[in-house]
């Protein structure tokens, strides 16, 4: 399995290969919604690779503000509720969210991270 990213730098066109299992041979991120996430920072990558590999891909990455992290994300389990939502419930709702190629959540430091089609 993938690692989980939690800073911009730690998607790498290595790591996006990964992710969406084909070869991406540049990436550059572009931020989106600022001001808008309080619970996250998105990111839409531009990406350049071989077949198989989109244009775009929205990247979610864990909010820096640490007190939201720790007052309400993680006693909620906003993270992981999200991260189930894309790969179990989600596939079965009857209006689908983007394909999701990863999402995944971190129990220790309870991070988050995902990858969906635009």
């Amino acid at each position: 399995m993938a690692t989980i990213p939690v800073d911009p730098l730690s998607v790498t066109p290595a790591w996006l290969s990964e992710v969406l299992n084909a070869e991406v041979r540049g990436c550059e991120l572009e931020p989106i919604a600022i001001g808008v996430g309080l619970l996250g920072r998105l990111f839409r990558a531009h990406l350049d690779g071989g077949p198989g590999v989109p244009a775009t891909v929205i990247i979610k990455l864990p909010t820096l503000d640490t007190t939201v992290r720790t007052e309400l994300c993680r006693p909620v389990e906003f993270y992981l509720r999200e991260v189930r939502f894309y790969n179990e419930v989600g596939l079965a709702n009857p209006l689908p969210p983007p394909h999701s190629y990863f999402a995944a959540f971190d129990e220790t430091t309870h991070d988050l991270s995902s990858c969906s089609r635009t």
